[in-house]
Formats: structure tokens, C-alpha cells, sequence
């Protein structure tokens, strides 16, 4: 039996196989490299949920707050009643603020006057997010006026 000489072109059997394929392997390649991103796009993405929704709460919390200071008789128990307000919504929604400023502010105690409440609340955005891994705080203000109510008695009527 006579032997074919090799040619300077042969390629062994593992080789050709690879040749014949050169993009097997690439998809798996792909997936490894942008898994890791589309985590990280699915966290950005609850986070940003996170903060509407503390925006949302600290929104209903400043409703609250004016709504009590519209019922107090006097400017100072107004104040009172919004802070308190304020603090009783937040911690029921979970929404933790380092500081908590409420800005009170009754023009007329009779009924028919308004009573302002401004909330200002800074939350660490890693509470904000759930997952603890964002840096920094974020800084939600809030502003409502509510009407004291035209049929309740002053404090000099019973």
C-alpha cells in the first residue's frame, strides 16, 4: 500500500473541526460578559423604583402633616401636630430621615385660614434601594396647604 505524501496544507482532525467552526464557544463568551451588566441594570432600575416610591411616602407624609396642623386651635400645637404627623407616616412607610425638617406655617387660626407644611427629608440611598450597595443620600422635599375647616369652633367658641 502506497502512502499519499501529507500536504503542506493537512490540518489535523481537532483543528479542522474549529476552522469549521470558528464562532463556537462565542455565545457562552457573550453571556459571561454581559450578565454582570444587566444586573446591574435591573438594580438601577429597582433602586430608581425605590426612591419614586420614598418620594411617593414622604409626598403623603407632608398631606398628613398639613392636614393635622390645619386642625390644632393654636400655631404651636400646629407645629406639634405636623412634626408628630410627619414621624408617625414615615416610620409606618418604612422611610427612615436623617434629618427631618417640618416647616409649619399658619397665617390665620379661624376658620378659613391655611396652614402650610414644608417636609424636607434625607435618606441614605442604601436604605432607599433595599440592597444597601448605593453610596450617599438623597435630600426629598415636599410642600401642601390645607384649609382649616370653616365649620369648627375657635378656641374663644366652644
Amino acid at each position: 500500500m502506497r502512502r499519499r505524501p501529507a500536504s503542506r496544507h493537512a490540518v489535523p482532525g481537532r483543528l479542522r473541526r474549529l476552522r469549521a467552526c470558528p464562532e463556537q464557544g462565542s455565545a457562552s463568551l457573550e453571556l459571561i460578559l454581559v450578565t454582570p451588566l444587566f444586573i446591574m441594570f435591573l438594580l438601577m432600575v429597582v433602586a430608581a423604583g425605590r426612591l419614586v416610591d420614598t418620594k411617593i411616602q414622604v409626598d403623603q407624609a407632608t398631606h398628613a402633616a398639613a392636614r393635622a396642623a390645619s386642625l390644632s386651635l393654636t400655631p404651636g400645637a400646629a407645629d406639634t401636630a405636623a412634626q408628630d404627623a410627619a414621624a408617625q407616616a414615615l416610620s409606618g412607610a418604612g422611610i427612615t430621615c436623617t434629618p427631618m425638617n417640618v416647616n409649619t406655617t399658619v397665617t390665620d387660626t379661624t376658620p378659613g385660614g391655611t396652614a402650610r407644611v414644608t417636609l424636607s427629608c434625607t435618606v441614605a440611598l442604601g436604605d432607599v434601594s433595599g440592597l444597601g450597595v448605593f453610596p450617599g443620600h438623597e435630600t426629598i422635599s415636599a410642600s401642601f396647604s390645607s384649609v382649616i375647616d370653616t365649620y369648627r369652633s375657635t378656641p374663644d367658641q366652644p
